[in-house]
């Protein structure tokens, strides 16, 4: 066979291999990919339960609830709200609940109960015997009267629950993780008049309606700072 030939013949077999070999470490990768969560801040009432109520049978038929106390429950606008109206109120009205509101997202918040300074509740009436819509009390206006202090007492108490146990709380003084339940036990109770001055107070407010407002305000809690996470590990 001629040598030439055979040479031609043999170099091509010869290269596919190199070729190959020069092909495989051609390329290498390295990868680094980002995958970011957006956290959900999810403030849930999950429990409401009126654990007293002491009014007025209107309509003398034994039935309170749905009757003469009517409570709605419900979510708004990615707001819960709790509407609760009660007609007729009287001397001696009670009125006790007990509303939980539950971390249902994955962020830690903190839960603020006050306004500019002001208390939370907002204990109004407006000496008219018009009965407004649940809206009256969004819109910005001048401070009204207050409630006659003499013939109304008030109590709210608020709690953080997780799986350690109940802790009276403050504004911002804990951070609610999730799971954890922000707790409030409330009372509200117009007294029966018992002096003359007193009744005369009673004979002002009588056809009136009382609007009382409170808003929870919840933040997620501030964000930390690290630094460093090495790879590979030190040491």
């Amino acid at each position: 066979m001629n040598k030439k030939f055979l040479v031609a013949l043999i170099l091509p077999l010869l290269l596919i291999p190199l070729a190959s070999f020069a092909y495989a470490h051609n390329y290498d990768y390295v990868e680094k990919k980002y995958k970011l969560h957006v956290g959900t801040m999810w403030a849930n009432i999950t429990y409401f339960h009126v654990d007293y109520v002491k009014a007025m049978d209107k309509d003398n038929d034994g039935i309170l609830f749905g009757d003469e106390v009517m409570i709605n429950v419900f979510e708004d606008d990615c707001t819960w709200k709790v509407h609760i109206m009660v007609d007729p109120v009287s001397g001696g009205f009670v009125l006790n609940t007990t509303m939980t509101i539950t971390n249902l997202g994955d962020l830690p918040w903190t839960v603020t109960w006050a306004r500019s300074g002001t208390p939370n509740f907002y204990p109004v009436w407006d000496n008219s015997t018009d009965d407004e819509c649940w809206d009256y009390m969004d819109d910005p206006k001048p401070v009204p009267p207050m409630w006659p202090r003499e013939l109304w007492s008030w109590d709210i108490k608020y709690y953080k629950e997780n799986a350690t146990g109940r802790y009276p709380a403050t504004p911002t003084q804990f951070v609610y993780k999730p799971g954890n339940n922000f707790t409030v036990v409330q009372h509200i109770n117009l007294r029966q008049p018992s002096t003359t001055a007193e009744s005369a107070l009673y004979k002002q407010i009588m056809g009136s309606w009382f609007y009382i407002w409170e808003i929870f305000t919840f933040e997620s809690e501030e964000l930390i700072e690290d630094s460093s996470w090495t790879f590979p590990p030190l040491g």
